[in-house]
């Protein structure tokens, strides 16, 4: 890990972020979860990993830190970018619902403002995928949306023989 990081100072912008290993997502759940956050805070290996099992672990701990006693993601780029690491669905689905129409912060803008909110403060595998299943299955969205009503109608002149007829 390079340094020491305060938590306050953290630039946490609203970085998209899309993440692949290997041409497949990474797949997070909570054994993996766990063993990064081990593997990040004391240096060991899980018991039984053979040679490319603890390479894969030291590539995927490359994009994460561990800060007070929390996983979190690393973007890459020039605005490199942290994110709470969220491996439980239901706290993710919490998360979304709670930044698209909770009662602070929410107010339904759509996909890519949900997406941005919560790539603000958090990460996890597939997060975009996830917040625009969460907007499809939104009754309020689906109501207002624009794609969803019909277009108006076009208007069919009449024509005037007579003044005041």
């Amino acid at each position: 890990m390079e340094g020491t990081l305060n938590v306050e100072n953290i630039d946490l912008g609203d970085n998209i972020i899309q993440h692949k290993t290997e041409d497949k997502y990474i797949k997070l759940d909570e054994e993996i979860y766990m063993n990064l956050k081990n593997y990040i805070s004391n240096k060991v290996y899980p018991p039984g990993y053979d040679k490319a099992q603890k390479r894969r672990l030291r590539q995927k701990a490359i994009s994460f830190l561990i800060v007070k006693d929390f996983l979190y993601h690393k973007s890459k780029g020039a605005h490199s970018k942290l994110g709470r690491v969220i491996f439980d669905k239901d706290e993710q689905k919490s998360i979304i619902k709670s930044l698209h129409d909770g009662i602070i912060g929410g107010c339904h803008f759509g996909q890519t403002a949900t997406i941005a909110k919560v790539t603000d403060r958090y990460w996890w595998p597939c997060i975009a995928a996830s917040v625009q299943d969460f907007i499809r299955t939104c009754a309020s969205c689906q109501i207002v949306n624009l794609v969803n009503k019909p277009g108006s109608s076009s208007l069919h002149p009449i024509k005037v023989t007579h003044i005041f007829h």
